[in-house]
């Protein structure tokens, strides 16, 4: 799909006009449901695209499965750790947060639009969600101070139903829907996009009142966060110097600086203040808008998905 990037980041404008409108749990509550089924199918068509066979041949040289998982769940925190003192302390909760949330489960999704590893992304993004619950809570407890208590249990069920269930269902439709598999593996571009679009709007709307009623502070966060973001951009290629292939690259930058911001809005709000609610709320939009500029770097042929 030509215009990806461009897609995906209009869900936030979107987001902004509907939620000016929009009040209660109603957004919320359609967020909570439309991600769970976002997930499943973003990873069922990353599944159609590999075999668990291939995962496991990758898992047989893990160094840098495990190097790239460490450095993104301790690495990470450890180095705004050493800037913390630098920071404005409003915002040190949410760079903390920030920094130890692990990546994202769309990232095979991403990958797929943007040639990167996909059997790389999807590994490190089960890895470091399923490390999450015991590094996360330790992060925050040694850094800023604040006791997270997560529900473990509940985080292992989600993650493996929306890890197993769409292998299952990738399984099958290669063997007995061949063609709808094939037709899902041609679309996938449009298919992620739209996705990705709606996501963006149920991420924003219920954020869209604080965004807008004081610009001007909006702003200043959004400078803030973008710097934090291309900080992360600059380790992720620094990082790639021992797998210089594009495709190592762009999967590292998705892990490092595409991570998993909607568990971090979902905990700030439970956990935090408006302020770091904000900070994260205001992450999702340049990880929106930064997939403009990914795309047309990774993949300048109009948008098409590489194929094996």
């Amino acid at each position: 799909m030509k215009y990806f990037g461009v897609v995906v980041s209009s869900g936030l404008f979107v987001g902004l006009f509907v939620g000016r409108f929009v009040d209660g749990d109603l957004i919320p509550m359609l967020m909570r449901w439309y991600i769970t089924l976002g997930l499943v199918i973003l990873l069922y068509i990353s599944a159609l695209k590999i075999k668990p066979s291939e995962i496991i041949v990758s898992l047989k040289k893990p160094s840098y499965i495990i190097f790239i998982s460490l450095m993104k769940m301790i690495g990470i925190p450890l180095i705004a750790f050493v800037f913390l003192r630098y920071i404005p302390e409003d915002y040190r909760t949410a760079v903390m947060l920030l920094a130890a949330t692990p990546s994202a489960m769309a990232t095979p999704g991403l990958l797929l639009v943007l040639n990167g590893n996909i059997k790389l992304g999807m590994i490190i993004s089960v890895i470091t969600n399923l490390i999450t619950p015991i590094t996360l809570p330790l992060v925050l407890l040694y850094s800023i101070g604040v006791n997270v208590q997560l529900d473990v249990l509940h985080m292992m069920i989600f993650l493996g139903i929306i890890v197993f269930l769409p292998f299952l269902l990738a399984f099958l439709s290669r063997k007995f829907l061949p063609k709808f598999a094939d037709f899902v593996i041609e679309k996938s571009a449009p298919i992620i996009s739209i996705h990705l679009f709606l996501f963006n709007i149920c991420v924003i709307a219920p954020f869209a009142n604080l965004i807008l009623s004081n610009l001007a502070r909006s702003y200043s966060l959004f400078i803030f966060v973008l710097a934090f973001s291309f900080i992360l951009h600059v380790i992720a290629i620094i990082l790639s110097i021992w797998k210089k292939q594009k495709s190592f690259i762009v999967t590292n930058i998705i892990i490092f600086a595409y991570f998993n911001v909607g568990f971090s809005i979902v905990l700030s709000g439970q956990y935090f203040n408006k302020t770091t609610t904000l900070l994260c709320v205001l992450y999702e939009v340049i990880w929106a808008i930064g997939l403009i500029p990914l795309q047309f770097i990774f993949n300048p042929q109009s948008g098409m998905l590489h194929r094996k």
